[in-house]
């Protein structure tokens, strides 16, 4: 079945350009995890980082609140681990909605570097993504965690409310051309309906 996931561009969206570049959405927990996840349980994820987790909690109590991180992403980890090609992503700049949709073309993997050979320094654990060139602050993920898997249900809502509101020829939702947009919208929406 095709999941749904919002998931932010870093705080802020600092990275989305980066993302729209390399065809990616991401998250990065390189202090707690900058290890692959495929493969692995929920279970091994919390196992394998608990060390790296404890760290970070000790190193918490002395900063400010204001300065302090999250130092149990074991679900934002996991749910990263399950993004699977065609599954839909809502990609954010934080709470106030989403910035562009995207569907995912690849399975989860985890990239030390990139397919031009440059290290990758952030991000690590990502999926290949096709853009749809449409966002919408209408829904939002509510959350400032990395990736959040869309129990609710809003994405799929919005997105068949939008795709019964199309025509057909003059659909909104998706590009003419090229682009390859149209060929994938038309795919995706195929799975919800």
């Amino acid at each position: 079945m095709t999941e749904c996931y919002f998931i932010e561009a870093g705080s802020k969206g600092i990275h989305f350009s980066y993302f729209k570049e390399k065809h990616i959405a991401a998250v990065d927990y390189k202090k707690i995890c900058d290890f692959d996840l495929a493969d692995m349980t929920k279970d091994q994820i919390k196992g394998k980082t608990k060390k790296n987790r404890e760290q970070c909690e000790a190193e918490n109590l002395k900063l400010p609140i204001s300065k302090q991180r999250s130092c149990n992403p074991i679900t934002e980890l996991w749910n990263i681990s399950q993004v699977r090609k065609g599954d839909l992503i809502a990609v954010t700049k934080g709470i106030t909605g989403v910035e562009e949709f995207a569907i995912a073309t690849s399975n989860y993997y985890f990239a030390d570097k990139e397919k031009d050979g440059v290290e990758v320094l952030n991000n690590k654990h990502r999926v290949d993504v096709e853009y749809l060139d449409f966002g919408t602050p209408e829904i939002s993920s509510g959350s400032i965690k990395g990736i959040l898997r869309d129990a609710n249900g809003r994405i799929r809502r919005y997105m068949t409310e939008k795709i019964n509101d199309s025509n057909g020829s003059k659909n909104s939702m998706s590009t003419t051309g090229t682009d390859g947009n149209e060929r994938i919208w038309t795919y995706w929406s195929s799975r919800i309906l």
